[in-house]
């Protein structure tokens, strides 16, 4: 699978409770240059029964040579604790694996944040290790962990 094919024209995604787009004027232009040079970038978390775009999910980066590659993801707080990410996560797990043919795909989160530790566990990743005062955030380096899930 090359990188083009599926970001050449990223296609809608939809779960029950949500959509998966291309951001539009929204994230502005460090996203739409992403969309418009057809490499990887992130979808928009729409809420169906609002039409709000509540968050962002995708793939930060994709080794076509290797078949891996690392999601991301970001929803508003007043959606946490609802499910929405892991079932965003859970269609994407499979969308990788049935569109992109990875074989491996990575997640990653902050230690102090169970509840995106959650979310990697519930769509099937295994914890793999802490990676040690590898992000500088909020004034002090932080430790990862890093999750995945293999085909």
């Amino acid at each position: 699978m090359e990188l083009n094919s599926i970001y050449h024209d990223l296609p809608q995604l939809e779960t029950s409770r949500t959509i998966l787009r291309k951001i539009r004027e929204i994230f502005i232009e460090k996203i739409l240059d992403k969309y418009n040079n057809h490499t990887v970038a992130p979808w928009g978390i729409v809420d169906r029964a609002t039409g709000w775009l509540i968050g962002t999910s995708g793939f930060v980066y994709w080794d076509t040579h290797h078949s891996k590659a690392e999601v991301a993801y970001a929803l508003s707080r007043s959606y946490w604790n609802r499910g929405y990410m892991t079932e965003v996560m859970n269609h994407l797990v499979d969308f990788a694996f049935s569109e992109m043919k990875l074989i491996r795909l990575e997640g990653r989160c902050l230690v102090n944040n169970p509840g995106s530790a959650r979310v990697l566990e519930k769509c099937g990743m295994q914890l793999e290790g802490i990676m040690r005062k590898v992000y500088f955030v909020k004034g002090a380096h932080q430790d990862l962990m890093l999750y995945a899930v293999v085909r």
